[in-house]
């Protein structure tokens, strides 16, 4: 997914953009965050992103995550839904 690696980066280099993902509670506030700094995502991208077939993260996605978060660095949170 070239999308996640875009928003991986940017979470890298923008602390503001990465603390409107800590602040997500919702698949939607997840979305509105991407869509206003600018990734074009729809809402089914952004469930894919939190999921696998069988609802469990993949073990790159673990590799990626802390606190259940898809994004690195480490300190990013994600709440799965």
């Amino acid at each position: 997914m070239e999308i996640l690696e875009e928003i991986k980066k940017k979470v890298r280099e923008d602390e503001a953009f990465s603390a409107s993902l800590k602040e997500a509670k919702t698949p939607e506030d997840v979305l509105k965050a991407l869509l206003s700094s600018g990734f074009e995502v729809t809402f089914d991208e952004v469930k894919a992103m939190a999921k696998t077939e069988d609802g469990e993260l993949s073990d790159d996605q673990l590799d990626a995550v802390s606190a259940g978060f898809i994004l690195n660095p480490p300190d990013i949170q994600w709440p799965f839904w």
